[in-house]
């Protein structure tokens, strides 16, 4: 808790705030491109895998459906495709 008390002495100023949003957006990007290469790059490797991949972000953005279910039916899906397609 004593994080608590550093953030609540800090949000006082706006300048402050302002810092800390700046500090959260360069961490989410630098997350992203570190996710970017191993996964972008190796995972997604056709059209089917990208529509696998967009079905799922729709259903988890717009559906708002539930995370757990969106994993099972991607690999579901993406099975389902390396099936099709047979052996690589």
């Amino acid at each position: 808790m004593a994080g608590a008390r550093v953030w609540d002495a800090t949000s006082r100023y706006p300048w402050a705030n302002g810092a800390i949003a700046g500090v959260n957006a360069a961490v989410v990007g630098v997350l992203a491109a570190a996710l970017y290469t191993p996964i972008g790059t190796a995972a997604v490797r056709g059209p089917a895998d990208v529509m696998i991949t967009g079905l799922g972000l729709v259903l988890l953005l717009l559906a708002r459906a539930p995370p757990l279910a969106i994993i099972a039916l991607n690999v579901a899906a993406a099975l389902g495709v390396a099936a099709l397609e047979g052996p690589l």
